[in-house]
């Protein structure tokens, strides 16, 4: 078993990251990009209680048409921690920092649970900036009409989720 002194001492196996400041929200977040050039860019964030490496297992399919951003939200993984609470208005502040920071113009965002919560606030505040949301799990949506939710079920057996099949990949994008 391996042994860690710190959080950052962790390797996602995404690539190597950055630490980037954000002035909103008041704290340091740490991304990893994959692919920089012209495709569209798609940021990636995470659910609660976790960190980017949730996407380990899809990033590279998700690559082959864009560019990514990975965040590990404030108060996750190797962000910063500063006291008090994490609601979603502060990490879409956070993640609107990234997106300037990094020059990104407009974004899609993919978020599952506490992402999803962060992406919607990030569309509110910040509608010329996101591109479109794809929303998991993500709190405070509407019910799922049920011929999608059948097909989301039918789709997202433990097996594909496990190994990021391209067929569930697809069956979200589209």
């Amino acid at each position: 078993s391996t042994t860690y002194r710190s959080f950052d001492d962790v390797d996602y196996g995404l690539g190597p990251g950055t630490t980037i400041p954000s002035r909103r929200a008041r704290v340091d977040v740490f991304i990893t990009r994959i692919g920089v050039g012209t495709r569209p860019t798609l940021v990636l964030l995470h659910p609660w209680a976790t960190n980017m490496q949730v996407w380990k297992g899809v990033s590279e399919s998700l690559s082959e048409n864009h560019d990514l951003v990975l965040i590990d939200l404030p108060g996750h993984g190797k962000s910063g921690k500063p006291p008090g609470h994490y609601p979603p208005r502060r990490l879409a502040l956070a993640t609107l920092d990234v997106l300037d920071t990094l020059g990104t113009t407009r974004a899609f965002v993919m978020g599952k649970s506490l992402g999803g919560a962060t992406a919607s606030e990030l569309a509110l505040t910040a509608p010329d900036k996101v591109a479109g949301l794809i929303l998991i799990s993500a709190p405070g949506g509407s019910p799922i009409p049920e011929p999608l939710a059948k097909g989301i079920r039918s789709t997202m057996t433990p097996g594909n989720v496990a190994t990021g099949s391209n067929e569930v990949m697809r069956f979200i994008w589209w």
